[in-house]
C-alpha cells in the first residue's frame, strides 16, 4: 500500500494537485513531503 500512496501522491504533484485521495479513503496534502514545507514524522530504525 505505501508504493499505491507514492504514486498517487507523485501523480498528484505532477498534475499540480493540493490534495490526494488514498487507497483508504484518507486525504493527504501533497504539500506535506515537499522540502520546504514538509509535515511527517521522524523516522527512527531500532535494532
Amino acid at each position: 500500500m505505501k508504493a499505491d500512496a507514492i504514486g498517487r501522491i507523485s501523480a498528484a504533484k505532477a498534475l499540480g494537485l493540493e490534495k490526494v485521495e488514498l487507497f483508504d479513503g484518507t486525504k493527504f496534502q501533497v504539500n506535506n513531503l515537499s522540502l520546504k514545507k514538509r509535515v511527517v514524522d521522524a523516522e527512527e530504525l531500532i535494532i
